[in-house]
């Protein structure tokens, strides 16, 4: 379909987490390419991430929004389109209700058949492509043909963030450039299957600390669940958990030199920030890398050989040396 003449007001619809709203940012990106203005609705705590992309021009935030007021929210908006990545029967609703003219959806929800006048088919459980690629194709309506079969490094480039705020003074010292600083993720708040913490002290010992510096991130909830495996650690791993915002983590990953971690928001977020990362991975469908890997040119992702009962399990599989030599290579291509 021949997109449209004039400039739409759309709003994107991603109301999950972290590293789903990064990898929509693509789409964004692509929207925004066309002239259209994007308007971004999502979690509160996703916000430092949307303030980092220039494909964004407003946030609106929906954790409490209800009825009425949600109804009002997407009426003050001004909206044209309204996209349903993450399908939300609340918002299909609301968006409803707010008379957008152009409402889009899958065809995977039912709520969708009553709430939206366009209906796009996507099986993303069964779709080889990846979560980028997924979100791109529920916009076919106003993109041309060729940004719907855009590669990953093509869409990466349209998703890029950027820190707004420098890396705090306290932390500075961590970052500075006399070794290689590697930025660790342990945890991943439930949102997938993590590697094991031994691995995490074996990655660490790996790396000969007159080389290295280690900083483990996390929530401050994170670190105080933590707190005896971070006091265990030897002293060029530092605990960095619960002292950055969301905008300051965001500046503190585009300043290190590298990042590890397995498939969690700060994953994407590094990889969108152009930081050298490395996400761990099961080949698990619908968790495999070829659905959920970070994208940028800085962006790998290793996956075990073998896989074992759980998802677990293959993480487990992940040996602390390979990773390890994923990092020394890095440190040796940063000389």
């Amino acid at each position: 379909m021949v997109p449209p003449p004039t400039a739409l007001n759309v709003v994107v619809s991603r109301t999950d987490r972290i590293g789903d709203v990064v990898l929509t940012l693509p789409l964004c990106g692509l929207l925004k390419a066309r002239g259209h203005r994007v308007v971004f609705l999502g979690r509160r705590y996703t916000r430092p991430v949307l303030e980092a992309s220039d494909a964004v021009d407003e946030i609106l935030e929906w954790d409490d929004a209800r009825g009425a007021e949600a109804r009002a929210r997407l009426a003050d908006a001004r909206a044209d389109v309204v996209l349903h990545v993450k399908p939300d029967v609340d918002i299909a609703w609301a968006a409803f209700q707010a008379r957008i003219p152009l409402r889009v959806g899958t065809t995977r929800r039912a709520f969708h058949w009553l709430l939206c006048n366009r209906l796009e088919s996507l099986a993303r459980k069964r779709s080889p492509l990846h979560e980028a690629q997924l979100n791109v194709q529920l916009a076919r309506t106003l993109l041309p043909a060729d940004a719907l079969a855009l590669s990953l490094d093509r869409l990466a480039a349209r998703g890029r963030l950027r820190p707004r705020v420098p890396v705090p003074d306290a932390l500075q010292p961590l970052v500075a450039r006399d070794r290689f600083t590697l930025v660790v993720h342990p945890q991943s708040g439930g949102s997938a299957a993590e590697w094991p913490l031994d691995h995490w002290s074996a990655l660490a010992r790996a790396l000969p600390a007159e080389r290295f510096r280690v900083l483990v991130t996390g929530t401050r909830a994170e670190g105080d669940a933590l707190r005896a495996w971070l006091d265990a650690q030897p002293p060029h791993v530092h605990d960095v958990t619960g002292r950055t915002d969301g905008r300051e983590l965001l500046a503190l990953l585009a300043a290190a030199a590298g990042f590890v971690a397995a498939s969690t928001g700060p994953l994407h977020a590094a990889a969108a920030l152009g930081t050298r990362t490395l996400g761990l991975f099961s080949p698990r469908r619908p968790i495999h890398p070829g659905r959920w890997a970070p994208i940028g040119e800085r962006a790998e992702v290793l996956v075990p050989e073998r896989t074992g009962g759980t998802a677990a399990d293959d993480l487990a599989a992940i040996t602390p040396d390979a990773v390890a030599d994923r990092v020394r290579a890095w440190a040796a291509r940063a000389r």
